[in-house]
């Protein structure tokens, strides 16, 4: 899964508009790419997961992060070694978003 493209359906997921170096929030403000990393930073990570309402565990064994996260009535588990990661993807598939590169 491409970093670029799990971000931009998790910004879409957050009611934004992905361009090419921001986003555009509801009205009409932005963020800059660079402060919506959801992948990479945790927090970040755990404030797209609040807005979906999801359910959600991580488990860290050594190096390597396993998530579950609950959407509803889905589920879906999703390991990495990084953390945020790990949540985001499972975050996707739980909700069944598309994210591979066109």
């Amino acid at each position: 899964m491409d970093d670029r493209h799990l971000t931009d359906a998790l910004a879409r997921l957050q009611g934004w508009r992905p361009g090419p170096d921001r986003f555009l929030k509801s009205g009409r403000e932005w963020i800059r790419r660079s402060q919506f990393q959801p992948t990479e930073d945790l927090q970040t990570a755990h404030q797209v997961l609040s807005r979906a309402g999801a359910r959600y565990a991580l488990t860290v064994r050594g190096a390597l992060s396993l998530a579950s996260v609950q959407v509803g009535e889905r589920t879906a588990r999703a390991s990495n070694a990084s953390p945020a990661r790990a949540l985001c993807e499972a975050l996707a598939a739980a909700l069944g978003l598309e994210v591979a590169a066109p």
